[in-house]
């Protein structure tokens, strides 16, 4: 008898628990337990026990959190297929044709390809944020043609076996070429998975509905903490339109998260669960990523670093949170 693979395994167990709520306690301690000996027994991840651990944790936060916002409502039925067809069996899993494109490139180069790759098709903004990184604007036409997008996409996904790609900006929203957008790019490569940082204010009905349409790319939308914080440094009212989007996103079953920029102004608030608490409670986000900001970009300063004390404490609360609450939260080192 053919052996079951555990990628094989996990997606049916993952289909069979969104799908049928009555057994969901049963088949929820059986994915857990594939998962978790996936993670610590993966010999080709290079890591200590500890390491591999906490990727545990981090991944048991993120489905944890993605089942929460599903069982709400806030993720629609009709989008679950796509998203188990992409995010769980393409990126997370694999299938043949992206194995045989992995080890490919291992033999060739001696070592794995990168898990996903970051681009930026434009650098157009619609907004003048303090300290960007990018030092985007509206006046600013760099863009990537149509064409070499889709030669890199191309590349990726054929000798890397690539299936997840982060969009960045400038405001991703933005970009045109060849009246070609980034949901163009989502509905070209279907089998893939995309990761949009925005800003959020153009999310609006429309884009909301073709997101849904393709359901192969989540927003994760830039805020940097409440209203406050968020109108100073990226211009009056924008707190108020990023509320518009989510229930934009809300109401068409989008899986949405969040993206903060952590600096000495809001580093007290990203230290506290309350934070966490409302914006995975009440706002409704499955996943957040905190970067700590970097002195690059436009109008940069080493003012606004976090110290090494608070790097510290923001590591903590999220290891608290990942094991303890079950949110799925990111620390990266990059400022976006």
């Amino acid at each position: 008898m053919k052996e079951v693979s555990s990628a094989t395994i996990i997606s049916g167990l993952f289909n069979g628990i969104l799908k049928n709520k009555l057994p969901r306690k049963v088949l929820q301690k059986q994915l857990d337990k594939h998962i978790r000996e996936k993670i610590l027994k993966n010999d080709e991840y290079e890591a200590t026990e500890s390491a591999r651990l906490f990727r545990y944790y981090a991944v048991h936060a993120m489905y944890t959190s993605f089942l929460r916002n599903y069982d709400k409502g806030i993720i629609s039925k009709r989008l679950i297929n796509k998203v188990i067809a992409t995010l769980v069996n393409s990126v997370m899993l694999g299938d043949n044709k992206v194995h045989n494109s992995i080890e490919k490139f291992q033999d060739k180069y001696n070592q794995l390809p990168p898990k996903f790759l970051t681009i930026s098709p434009t650098n157009k903004c619609n907004l003048k944020c303090t300290g960007c990184y990018a030092s985007s604007k509206a006046s600013d036409n760099k863009s990537i043609s149509w064409d070499l997008l889709m030669k890199i996409i191309e590349d990726a996904y054929i000798n890397m076996g690539m299936r997840f790609f982060v969009v960045s900006g400038g405001e991703p929203l933005l970009y045109r070429s060849e009246n070609k957008t980034i949901l163009d790019l989502a509905k070209k490569w279907n089998d893939c998975f995309f990761l949009m940082y925005t800003n959020g204010t153009l999310i609006n009905k429309e884009i909301a509905s073709q997101m849904a349409e393709v359901g192969n790319i989540t927003p994760a939308i830039s805020i940097e903490g409440f209203t406050a914080h968020t109108d100073h440094r990226r211009g009056n009212g924008t707190f108020r339109s990023i509320i518009k989007a989510k229930d934009q996103l809300i109401s068409y079953g989008i899986p949405f998260g969040l993206s903060v920029t952590a600096t000495r102004d809001n580093i007290n608030l990203l230290v506290s669960e309350n934070f966490y608490d409302f914006y995975f409670n009440e706002f409704g986000s499955t996943y957040m990523w905190v970067f700590q900001y970097m002195p690059i970009g436009r109008e940069f300063t080493t003012d606004l670093m976090i110290t090494p004390r608070q790097r510290v404490e923001l590591f903590k609360i999220q290891r608290k949170i990942l094991i303890e609450k079950k949110y799925f939260v990111e620390i990266g080192r990059a400022h976006v």
